[in-house]
Order: structure tokens, then sequence, then C-alpha cells
């Protein structure tokens, strides 16, 4: 889910990593995840380190462990 306005968010799944990545500054969105959407749904940050490169960042999710995985991309507080 994106409630940001960013030029592009792409997820590139290819396990056992999940890579995502957007245009837009880093310190402008936070980056959660939960493992089910069921609610009540519990989000988490992505604790992950961001690589950032001028606007365009990325983060690879270690997804070996298998399960679901849900991401949202939203505006920081």
């Amino acid at each position: 889910t994106a409630n940001i306005t960013a030029p592009s968010v792409h997820i590139f799944a290819s396990l056992p990593n999940i890579v995502i990545s957007w245009t837009t500054n880093a310190t402008d969105v936070v980056l959660n995840q939960t493992a089910s959407l069921t609610p009540p749904v519990t989000w988490s940050p992505v604790t992950n380190s961001i690589t950032v490169n001028g606007t365009s960042n990325t983060v690879t999710i270690d997804a070996s462990t298998g399960g679901d995985h849900y991401f949202e991309l939203i505006a920081a507080p």
C-alpha cells in the first residue's frame, strides 16, 4: 500500500529476497511490514538498511523463512 505521492514504487521478489525500491526522499516515508492482513493488522517498521542514491531508495528483505510478507510505504509522521 502506498499512501504517498511518488513517481514509482517497485517490488521484486526473487527468493530468498524481496527487493522494494521507490523514488522519493528516504526521510519522507516509513516502510512497514506485517505477516498477516487479518484484522487487527499490526504493522512493524522494516529494520533493514535502506540504500539511498539521491532520491532512489532500495531495501532488500530476506524472505528465506517463508510465510507471507505485506508492506506499506507511508508518509513519515
